[in-house]
C-alpha cells in the first residue's frame, strides 16, 4: 500500500506528501484509513480500502465546495467560511491599516486676497519678507498677510539685490551703508550681504 501511495507523491509535492502521510497514520492504526492536505486553498484527499492496496480516491478541491482543519478534522467542513484569496485578504489588510488623508485647508477669501495683493506688490517692487507683511497689514489682517507672503515665498535674496540696486539707482551709498539701509528695511544680514555684494561694482 505504501509503495502504491508514493508513486503519486510527486504529482503535488507537499500537498500529496501531507495527504499521504496522514492516509498511512490511518492505515497503521485501523487497518484503512484515508488522508487529506490543504494547500494554496486546494484539498487533495487519498483513501485506501481495507485489506486492499489500491489508491480510492485522488482529489482537487476548492473550499468553496469542501474544506478540512489542518489536523484533518472534517467536521463542521461544509459549514465553515470559504478562505479568501491571499491577494484579496492582503489588500483588505493594507486597506484597514490605511491612515486616512488629512483634507487640505481650504484657502479663506481673505488669504487669498493677500496672496493677490502680494503678488502684485512684488511685481513692481522689492521687499523684505517682513517688511512685504507689514505692507499687507494695510488692508489685511498680520494672520492673512503672513499666510500670503509665507505661501508665495520669494527668494529673498534676490528680492535683496533688487531692492540694493533700485537704491543704488536713486542715491549714493557706501558699500557698507547700503547694507545698513538694507537690513533697515527687514532683510536679515546674510540677506543684506548677498544683495549688496551682487550689485555693488
Amino acid at each position: 500500500m505504501t509503495g502504491v501511495l508514493e508513486m503519486f507523491s510527486g504529482y503535488s509535492g507537499d500537498l500529496m506528501t501531507t495527504a499521504v502521510e496522514r492516509c498511512r497514520s490511518a492505515v497503521y492504526e485501523y487497518g484503512y484509513g484515508s488522508g487529506e492536505a490543504i494547500d494554496n486553498h486546494l484539498k487533495l484527499s487519498v483513501g485506501v480500502v481495507p485489506g486492499e492496496d489500491t489508491v480510492l480516491g485522488l482529489f482537487v478541491l476548492t473550499p468553496a465546495f469542501d474544506e478540512v482543519d489542518e489536523d484533518g478534522d472534517t467536521s463542521g467542513a461544509n459549514t465553515k467560511e470559504p478562505s479568501k484569496p491571499k491577494e484579496q485578504a492582503k489588500e483588505e489588510t493594507e486597506t484597514k491599516g490605511e491612515t486616512p488623508k488629512a483634507t487640505a485647508p481650504t484657502e479663506s477669501a481673505g488669504q487669498k486676497n493677500a496672496v493677490n495683493r502680494a503678488q502684485s506688490y512684488l511685481s513692481f517692487m522689492s521687499f523684505s519678507r517682513s517688511g512685504l507683511i507689514e505692507q499687507l497689514d494695510e488692508g489685511f489682517s498680520n494672520e492673512e498677510a503672513t499666510y500670503a507672503v509665507d505661501k508665495i515665498n520669494p527668494d529673498w535674496n534676490e528680492q535683496a539685490a533688487n531692492k540694493a540696486q533700485d537704491y543704488l539707482d536713486t542715491m549714493s551709498f557706501s558699500y557698507d551703508g547700503l547694507i545698513e539701509q538694507l537690513e533697515f528695511e527687514g532683510f536679515t544680514p546674510e540677506q543684506a550681504q548677498y544683495g549688496v555684494s551682487k550689485v555693488y561694482k
